[in-house]
């Protein structure tokens, strides 16, 4: 009689290191998965997100981080050069100075994209591209962002000649932040505010697969 064991005993053998390389394999996937998520959550915690407040007369614009374990250092905000030429500093409360200039501006430009008509009271919604160059602290360190952001804003432009246009801030979104592939410049936000390039707004919900 043929003696089958030791082939069998082999065989289960075999099959038992191939069982035990499938479940190292998954282990290490398995690890490297919750490295990764680690990895994004520390990222995210630490990343500056903005958003804004607006006085209610409109003549005043304060920033502030979407998560209140960040603390808002100082920064500038860069306008397109048909708004204002110089960066804007922002303060450590978050509020833009140099207002009493820009608010003109931004009602000439809502007046050069709607111009005055005889009898007529025009409503115009406005996008204006700007740079937000942040300094802030979270969890004990301190980093700086640069992103690019869309100012909203409704004006009504007025018949009169003497009476400047009404402005209604609407929002503050974010659009992008600058990386070794997509530089933020004053060249980018003349070609956005002048119709040259144009701004996809990111999409989709939260999700554990990073976005194609």
């Amino acid at each position: 009689m043929i003696n089958l064991l030791p082939g069998v005993l082999s065989t289960v053998s075999a099959l038992a290191s191939v069982f035990a390389i499938l479940i190292s394999i998954k282990s290490c996937q398995v690890s490297n998965d919750a490295f990764d998520l680690a990895s994004a959550e520390y990222i995210q915690g630490r990343s500056l997100l903005l958003t804004a407040e607006f006085s209610e007369n409109n003549e005043s614009i304060k920033l502030k981080p979407t998560n209140d374990e960040i603390t808002f250092l100082t920064g500038t905000v860069t306008f397109p050069s048909e708004i204002y030429g110089e960066a804007v500093p922002v303060s450590s409360s978050g509020a833009l100075w140099r207002m009493g200039a820009i608010t003109p501006n931004l009602q000439d430009y809502a007046l050069k994209k709607a111009p005055r008509e005889t009898g007529l009271i025009k409503a115009q919604s406005l996008t204006i591209p700007i740079i937000i160059d942040s300094y802030y602290a979270v969890k004990g360190d301190t980093y700086t962002d640069r992103s690019l952001y869309l100012l909203r804003y409704d004006a009504f432009i007025h018949e009169d000649l003497y009476k400047q246009p009404s402005l209604y801030f609407r929002g503050l979104l974010f659009s992008l932040r600058e990386s070794q592939l997509q530089k933020l410049d004053a060249d980018l936000l003349k070609k956005i505010i002048n119709n040259e390039m144009r701004v996809i707004m990111p999409y989709g919900a939260p999700s554990l697969l990073p976005k194609k």
